[in-house]
């Protein structure tokens, strides 16, 4: 028996959708192709494929293309479940077939052999994924009201109506209260300060904000036991490490942050477990 062909997932419109908005936020952000790389957690080589069309990006790669071009990621991560679904063939599981017209529906005779079931057409499949967009699109707005009424617009007595920064993007700490926390309570007040390779090909990134007082790395490409040490010695603050397992070779990995007045001090060094080898970096 012969069945419908599973059309190659990197020529479906979802796909094509997606890498084309993807190189447009690339131009958007202007950065060349090196400059994207040493900014995310993907090399040059899997960007290349991921814009082309070739490779089906992951979804934190969307996400992070997105926020550096200023943009909110909920559009970009609705196409990139579109394409995730055509890129995997769930897209295409089986319906059952029709029943024919005007026929009404009846359950199978004793001994029957059950209806069989085949691959629906391609039409039929195009409506499901646009009705899957819709309600994708919709929940990104509902998120977007959500977002709206907890930032809210606050209009104070003596602010002469003046808008209040929205709670979740203020900072949650600051200086010494932030010391050894998460730089996730920063918020989107940081910026890269300074980007370092080592000769094991490890990426390593000093990245700070002002509005926490507080500075930390990030590491990327790195290997299963390497550590990554920040600290400011000049202001005394307790060194913080992280150290590489084995799940996450893959992403970008942050240290808990440091206090710090002023981030020229910041000193961080990263031990490879494979040499040995330490090699410190200044912002």
């Amino acid at each position: 028996m012969t069945g419908r062909r599973q059309p190659d997932p990197a020529r479906t419109p979802e796909c094509a959708r997606l890498a084309e908005e993807l190189r447009g936020l690339r131009a958007h952000t202007g950065l060349s192709m090196t400059a994207l790389a040493q900014r995310t957690a993907y090399s040059r080589s899997s960007w290349e494929r991921y814009l082309n069309g070739k490779a089906l990006p992951p979804r934190h790669a969307v996400q992070e293309l997105s926020e550096l071009a200023g943009q909110r990621p909920q559009r970009m991560l609705a196409l990139w479940e579109l394409a995730e679904l055509a890129w995997s063939g769930r897209a295409f599981t089986a319906t059952p077939a029709k029943t024919p017209p005007n026929s009404p529906a009846a359950p199978p005779e004793a001994g029957e052999t059950p209806r069989q079931f085949d691959t629906p057409a391609p039409g039929k499949t195009r409506t499901a994924l646009t009705f899957l967009a819709v309600a994708l699109a919709a929940a990104g707005v509902l998120a977007g009201v959500v977002w709206g009424l907890v930032g809210g617009v606050v209009w104070g007595v003596s602010g002469g109506g003046q808008r209040a920064a929205a709670p979740d993007t203020a900072p949650r700490c600051h200086g010494d209260g932030c010391a050894g926390r998460s730089p996730l309570l920063c918020g989107p007040s940081s910026r890269d300060v300074s980007a370092h390779s080592t000769p094991e090909g490890t990426w390593v990134k000093i990245r700070y904000s002002r509005a926490c007082g507080a500075v930390w790395a990030v590491v990327w490409h790195s290997g299963v036991g390497d550590e990554l040490r920040v600290s400011v010695p000049s202001e005394g603050s307790t060194p913080h490490a992280v150290v590489v397992r084995a799940f996450d070779t893959e992403r970008m990995v942050p240290t808990p942050m440091v206090a710090a007045r002023d981030v020229t001090a910041a000193r961080v060094c990263l031990r490879s477990a494979s040499t040995h080898r330490r090699t410190c970096f200044h912002a």
